[in-house]
């Protein structure tokens, strides 16, 4: 599992095992979307860490990374960005739907599908503004993602199995 503290550090993945997958995690999420434009684009939370991670040696963040964690934001978001052949960026997973408050949600999910966030289109978005929990478990081929709310209830749509860089059947 590879772990940095800055852009730079995220590119000194591990080396990844037979069998091994790599994931990031960190508190500030680099593309969870906050809100939107006039012209209905995302905006994302960091655009800071966003420019740290292109000014890097190669411009993105390390290709072995298969999936970034993190929270900060008081929502929990999942999202991927395709099939894309611009630039290789893995899917985050925000869980941070507990606290006080949860963040506001001021957009439709599937409005964002295709629109960019720092340049890459949004493939798949999943958000839930409700209290609660993720599970992540290995299925023994992929990753499987579950969010409950604090009752233990499944949210619609949070039943997701990692396919590559994508989350593309949730249910």
């Amino acid at each position: 599992m590879g772990v940095g503290g800055n852009a730079e550090g995220q590119h000194e993945a591990s080396e990844r095992g037979p069998g091994g997958d790599n994931f990031l995690l960190g508190h500030p999420p680099s593309w969870t979307i906050v809100g939107r434009t006039p012209f209905d684009n995302p905006v994302s939370i960091d655009q800071d860490l966003e420019a740290a991670v292109a000014m890097t040696t190669s411009g993105m963040r390390d290709p072995r990374i298969d999936l970034v964690l993190s929270g900060h934001v008081h929502l929990h978001e999942m999202r991927d960005f395709g099939a894309t052949t611009l630039t290789r960026r893995p899917p985050q997973l925000t869980v941070g739907a507990s606290g006080t408050a949860l963040d506001q949600k001021t957009r439709q999910d599937s409005a964002m599908i295709g629109r960019p966030v720092d340049g890459v289109p949004v493939g798949h978005l999943v958000t839930v503004q409700e209290f609660g929990y993720a599970v992540l478990r290995g299925t023994g081929t992929t990753w499987n993602l579950r969010f409950l709310n604090q009752f233990g209830t499944l949210a619609p749509s949070t039943n997701c199995d990692l396919v590559g860089a994508q989350f593309p059947n949730c249910v």
